[in-house]
């Protein structure tokens, strides 16, 4: 976070480069966090990626996991 912060200082941070700096993400992990971002629910992120509730809820398992959170505010507030 404090790389992310310097970075902040020297250029606008836009939430594509703020995901890049978390960490290592899939495509789709990167596509689920962007949806989560925008504040869409499970359901909705099923309908627009054409998954399943179980997948989007495994992807959003794992991005949690990555970034050691532990739900929606925690992830958005690190976001």
């Amino acid at each position: 976070m404090k790389r992310l912060e310097r970075d902040v200082e020297r250029s606008p941070v836009t939430l594509e480069k703020a995901i890049g700096k978390l960490g290592a993400f899939s495509k789709r992990e990167h596509e689920l966090i962007i949806l989560l971002t925008q504040g869409e629910t499970n359901q909705q992120i099923s309908k627009k990626l054409f998954l399943s509730i179980g997948t989007v809820k495994n992807y959003i398992s794992r991005i949690y996991k990555k970034l050691n959170v532990n739900n929606r505010p925690e992830l958005m507030a690190l976001l």
